[in-house]
């Protein structure tokens, strides 16, 4: 499922008060923005992203929230004192009982036992937090309900943003991480895999997902042409995905411009020379730094194998796949003339680190949608991981491109986006300034 081009977002109370697609992932845009609050890190939200979602402001979380506070913060909206039970839960997988002991019909979903609850109260909760005048605990109860959203998307962003804070973790967070592992939505899967594996590695939800990787066969292995694509985490066994050949965006970079973005041929498609063989580059995409590494070290290799010793004239990367090509930039001096990172989560890297990349790659673009739910949530995990991640890239050495849609994480992989925003004229441009 494609991630939905928002273009104008539901800002501040909207996000709350309106339901539909556009609200509900300007909703979980505002989980995010208070977990990353909660979790100590207001730094990322020094952008017009926040200013523009009018996202409150709160202060961090510094101890685990309490779980008979979540029943009490509720009741002082409500008037009375709601029995929550799960918050003292701790666990995979709980079954259903408080509704189904007051109604003859059980829920059919897990979240729907406090889907009314959820309707009524979040956008109460989320009022009283933004006048201001209330603490931590108010945004971590708005999180704790959140997750019994009738909008994964919201769940999905509320557990693991609830996750991110290290809480005592009860099943409605990991059941929602464990459902949204199977989503069919990039974005949604993406957070919720990402949570999971840092939070409950060995849930089953993650032995099935890791289940479906088996080998691919690596036919063909004439010297490559001058561009390749390295896709971001978690992508190389879905099918269909758009960076392999002959996908939509795959197709489109070889055709643009001078399709659909008409051009007067001053700039040739800047996807002309990508390596469409079956042997194309790949690895693990996996979530952690030893991946990445071991990635960047193939790609190293995977150059000097296919005819490409002297490196690549274009590299389009997505997602941790350009942490993956800054790296071999880094540690193994492969040679790129323009870098395009895509959504791309930025590490910090030292002034050295930063110097080797620019003597081995002459320009870096980084084309990002603006308040990406996967970018924010990955400082939370990088942090984890003791890997420093820092909200940007540095301005002299990389040029930051806001596309001006919000909060998918794969959006930018949609030729329809490019299109309508002229990147591939874009990027052209870019390549033919950086030789």
């Amino acid at each position: 499922m494609l991630d939905p081009v928002i273009e104008t977002p539901k800002p501040g109370h909207q996000a709350f008060e309106e339901d539909g697609e556009t609200a509900a992932w300007s909703r979980a845009a505002q989980v995010v923005g208070l977990g990353l609050q909660l979790a100590g890190r207001v730094d990322l939200l020094d952008d017009d992203g926040a200013r523009d979602l009018d996202v409150p402001k709160v202060q961090a979380l510094i101890s685990p929230l309490p779980s008979n506070y979540v029943g009490i913060h509720i009741s002082q909206i409500q008037g009375e004192l709601e029995t929550i039970l799960w918050p003292e839960v701790p666990g995979w997988s709980q079954p259903i009982e408080s509704y189904a002991k007051r109604h003859a019909t059980p829920p059919q979903q897990w979240w729907e036992e406090f889907d009314g609850l959820e309707r009524y109260l979040a956008p109460r909760l989320y009022d009283v937090i933004s006048h201001g005048e209330s603490g931590p605990g108010w945004a971590a109860t708005l999180l704790y309900i959140c997750q019994f959203s009738h909008h994964q998307i919201v769940r999905v962003t509320a557990a693991a943003s609830l996750a991110g804070l290290r809480t005592v973790l009860s099943w409605p967070t990991i059941e929602a991480l464990a459902e949204g592992s199977s989503s069919t939505n990039d974005t949604v899967q993406q957070i919720a895999v990402d949570a999971l594996i840092n939070v409950a590695p060995g849930h089953p939800a993650l032995t099935e997902l890791r289940g479906t990787q088996g080998p691919e066969e690596e036919t063909g292995s004439d010297p490559a042409h001058t561009s390749v694509i390295v896709p971001g985490t978690w992508t190389r066994f879905k099918r269909p995905s758009w960076w392999r050949p002959g996908e939509p965006l795959f197709k489109y970079l070889q055709e643009e411009p001078g399709g659909k973005e008409p051009s007067d041929g001053t700039f040739d498609p800047i996807g002309n020379d990508l390596y469409s063989r079956d042997s194309y580059y790949r690895w693990t995409t996996r979530f952690s730094g030893e991946d990445r590494i071991h990635g960047a070290r193939e790609l190293a290799k995977w150059a000097a194998s296919h005819g490409c010793a002297t490196g690549f004239s274009k590299l389009f990367a997505h997602s941790h796949g350009g942490n993956v090509a800054l790296l071999a930039a880094a540690r193994h001096k492969l040679n790129i003339g323009l870098l395009v990172l895509i959504a791309t989560p930025p590490h910090e890297r030292t002034k050295l680190e930063w110097e080797v990349i620019s003597q081995n790659v002459r320009g870096i673009v980084s084309l990002r949608a603006r308040f990406d739910l996967v970018v924010l949530l990955d400082h939370v995990w990088s942090r984890t991981r003791r890997i420093s991640a820092t909200g940007d890239f540095p301005s002299y050495r990389v040029l930051d491109l806001k596309v001006p849609v919000w909060f998918g994480h794969s959006v930018l992989t949609q030729p329809e986006v490019w299109t309508q925003n002229g990147l591939a004229h874009e990027v052209a441009y870019e390549y033919k300034m950086s030789q």
